[in-house]
């Protein structure tokens, strides 16, 4: 959940990449660290990483233009991909402001980014606010690649719409900056409609770090 932060008097706004295991989430996280300049970011923290495997979340802040006249410092969250830490896994998602929705495009990974995606649309529909998906078609210079609107509708088929669908190639940076750019815009137009009239200032809260 967003929120304003007085010391530094900017909107702290959450992105969680969700998604199955090597779908891409973690590859996303360090595109970005690289492609932002040192000052307008954090240091990337992946804590008791075992291997290229996730164990609780990746840990990267960056900056994120306007909210309502104020800076906005978006936190981007991974969840792991493994099944068995699924209730990390919605730890946390339980503040999110937007998910980023990783899916490896190859048809056969299509089953196991199904059922993710419904696990995801059942804790998202428990929320009282709106969080906007989208959905990110990655891995698609593999042969045989779907294309992203087909991977988005076999996924999606019968549960929520994602809110936009992009393609990525995240080991070679395409699509990785446009697809925070479209999940930054759609949380900050979630914020202004849920914030019609009041003052960001008036949400102080714990903001958080990699640490706490």
């Amino acid at each position: 959940m967003a929120l304003f932060d007085p010391e530094r008097k900017r909107v702290v706004i959450r992105v969680v990449y969700d998604g199955p295991g090597h779908a891409g989430k973690t590859t996303n996280l360090r595109r970005l660290c690289k492609s932002f300049a040192s000052w307008r970011r954090s240091e990337m923290v992946s804590p008791n990483t075992v291997g290229e495997r996730t164990q609780y979340f990746d840990w990267l802040e960056v900056d994120g233009g306007l909210l309502q006249g104020y800076p906005v410092r978006a936190q981007l969250l991974t969840v792991p991909g493994q099944i068995e830490l699924r209730l990390r896994r919605a730890f946390v998602i339980e503040r999110a402001d937007v998910v980023v929705f990783v899916a490896d495009s190859q048809p056969g990974a299509v089953a196991e980014a199904r059922g993710f995606y419904a696990e995801l649309c059942e804790q998202l529909a428990g929320f009282e606010h709106v969080v906007p998906i989208v959905f990110q078609a990655n891995k698609q210079d593999v042969a045989g690649a779907l294309k992203p609107p087909e991977l988005a509708r076999r996924v999606c088929e019968g549960l929520r719409t994602p809110a936009q669908v992009s393609g990525a190639v995240a080991t070679t940076d395409r699509g990785v900056k446009q697809t925070l750019t479209i999940a930054l815009r759609l949380a900050s137009e979630q914020l202004r409609k849920r914030w019609s009239g009041e003052d960001p200032r008036s949400k102080i809260g714990d903001v958080g770090d990699a640490d706490t």
